[in-house]
């Protein structure tokens, strides 16, 4: 198993930070009508705008079409190749070869990355929440070591004798001393 680091964990929060930050808001509901035909990915924001919609493209093919600045445009507009030309600079030639590799848009990066991105945030959360387990443990065990010592520390009026006072010291430093309530590590050894 891969395990990541916290700073490789921070780094890739920080990616879908930054892509759900440029990402239209949601939440996005698909809408349509089958009767008409068409079919699109709304938001309820701005009066109910299209995320994306999709544009007949050849005769039996369909593409997305993404919203910039209230305006939809095709995605054959936004896209990026996987190999061209360094010298490609004249949009309105074909690229050395059209295979695409991206669409550039923060709606489409965004959907592109979900499928990724929501399983390395639940797997964050699971181990979050196994965090949290452990040190609730720490804290219960840290709890009842407490709770010893001012037991002991109650009996203190009640001593007369130094030996007996002695004995109750003693009972308390073992405690103090004794082996420290230590939470678990987890499997993989990295904790916070």
């Amino acid at each position: 198993m891969n395990e990541t680091t916290s700073d490789e964990r921070a780094a890739r929060i920080k990616e879908i930070t930054t892509r759900t930050e440029a990402a239209y808001p949601g939440p996005w509901r698909w809408r349509g009508n089958t009767e008409a035909r068409h079919m699109r990915l709304q938001s309820p924001h701005g009066g109910g705008m299209t995320v994306m919609d999709f544009d007949r493209w050849g005769m039996q093919g369909a593409q997305p079409r993404f919203a910039i600045d209230r305006m939809m445009h095709k995605a054959e507009e936004l896209v990026t190749y996987e190999v061209h030309r360094l010298d490609w600079v004249d949009k309105s030639e074909p690229p050395y070869r059209a295979d695409i590799d991206g669409i550039d848009h923060p709606d489409a990066e965004f959907i592109a990355h979900a499928r990724e991105d929501i399983p390395f945030l639940l797997g964050e959360l699971d181990r979050t929440r196994a965090e949290l387990a452990r040190l609730r443990t720490f804290a219960e065990a840290t709890e009842l070591r407490h709770r010893e010592i001012e037991e002991r520390l109650s009996q203190v009026e009640l001593v007369r004798d130094g030996e007996t006072a002695w004995d109750l010291g003693a009972s308390i430093l073992a405690i103090i001393d004794g082996p420290a309530p230590r939470p678990e590590q987890p499997e993989g050894g990295e904790s916070r």
